[in-house]
């Protein structure tokens, strides 16, 4: 249901962007988007991140 919904207000942000304002702000705001997330599965996917190190219990 929260993807049905990112998915509508990123339609309706879009077309009122491209209906009110510069078309080529939308692709501006879809390549902010990619590149934010882009980073932040790089810093996540590192192998020494906390997260994935084994847990060793003495």
């Amino acid at each position: 249901m929260l993807s049905v919904a990112a998915m509508m207000t990123g339609a309706l942000v879009g077309a009122t962007a491209v209906l009110n304002g510069r078309p080529r702000l939308p692709l501006l705001l879809a390549l902010a988007l990619l590149a934010i997330v882009t980073m932040a599965a790089i810093v996540l996917a590192r192998a020494d991140a906390p997260w994935a190190r084994a847990i060793v219990r003495k």
